[in-house]
């Protein structure tokens, strides 16, 4: 299957942690368009020069030629080429490449891995009407959203998704700007979480259930926002600060449940932490403490195993 974007496994690190990453002879990536011959060589290049420069910054050393092989292994896994009916646009590549090499040269310090604009790489050209295999291929309007209807039996169609109204016949529920519809389902018309209406089992839209609803068909996705669907099929309140937790092991925003399944408040940046979920950013595993995503300092997975230069 061909993808568009290049994925991260890891979520907030670089998705080869674990790895022997640092490599003191990779050369320096090149500026300017990449060719899609030479996306996954420039990529790892450029991946392997930025690690040179954080690890040396670190005065530890790692082989380049693992480095360099172990980052063709990653990128060929997860880009190999554009769906069709979306083109590869060199520019952006190029624009990708150097965002990489920032990304690790800075230590992880600038963000999550990969850049976002590497998911743009493959660009979108097929318009309302035209046919498509993937929604990817679907150029999106400024508002609304555009998907590849494949429920013709026909092929794909790129079809403007229409906002359900109550009673009317769906396919799906969006979040605000979230459509997660299934290929294999007819996008043409959906219901609105913000307008208080979701798809319900019989494939019309319906009221968002209220505190003590019934939710025993379509879980979570029944229940208006705020709530949660209970072990018995009724929505009930997410539990804050302080509430007991225990049964759902779940906490509103900005919240956790701890050890003893109580909510507690998520840690700032700067405290100590024992897992991501305690803190409001993301708990750095070097050090342990609670960091921002765009400070966390990822050295110690990127250069563990090298050996200190002189």
């Amino acid at each position: 299957m061909r993808t568009t974007t290049f994925r991260s496994t890891t979520g907030k690190l670089p998705w080869f942690s674990g790895v022997w990453l640092c490599c003191l002879g990779c050369g320096q990536s090149q500026g300017g368009p990449v060719p899609q011959d030479q996306l996954i060589d420039r990529a790892a290049t450029a991946v392997c020069a930025g690690l040179k420069a954080c690890c040396q910054g670190q005065r530890l050393a790692i082989d380049a030629t693992r480095c360099k092989s172990s980052s063709q292994q990653a990128l060929g896994g997860t880009f190999d080429g554009c769906w069709p009916g979306t083109t590869y646009d060199a520019e952006t590549a190029g624009e990708c490449v150097q965002q990489m090499q920032s990304y690790n040269a800075s230590c992880g310090k600038l963000g999550v891995f990969p850049p976002a604009v590497c998911s743009l790489v493959c660009r979108p050209t097929q318009s309302i009407g035209d046919v498509c295999q993937s929604s990817d291929a679907c150029i999106q309007p400024a508002t609304g959203q555009i998907a590849c209807d494949t429920s013709t039996g026909q092929g794909g169609i790129c079809t403007l998704v229409s906002r359900g109204k109550l009673g009317d016949s769906c396919s799906g529920t969006c979040a605000p700007h979230l459509c997660g519809l299934p290929m294999t389902m007819s996008p043409s018309l959906v219901c609105y979480r913000d307008d208080g209406l979701y798809c319900a089992s019989d494939r019309t839209c319906q009221p968002l259930a209220t505190m003590g609803g019934d939710c025993s068909v379509m879980g979570d996705d029944a229940c208006a926002d705020g709530l949660y669907c209970q072990g018995v099929g009724t929505c009930q309140q997410i539990p804050t600060i302080g509430e007991d937790c225990s049964q759902s092991r779940r906490c509103a925003t900005g919240t956790y449940c701890d050890a003893v399944g109580v909510c507690e408040a998520q840690k700032p940046a700067g405290v100590s932490c024992a897992g991501a979920v305690q803190c409001l950013g993301v708990c750095d595993p070097a050090t342990p403490i609670c960091a921002d995503v765009e400070q966390i300092d990822t050295t110690a997975q990127m250069c563990s195993g090298g050996s200190p230069t002189h």
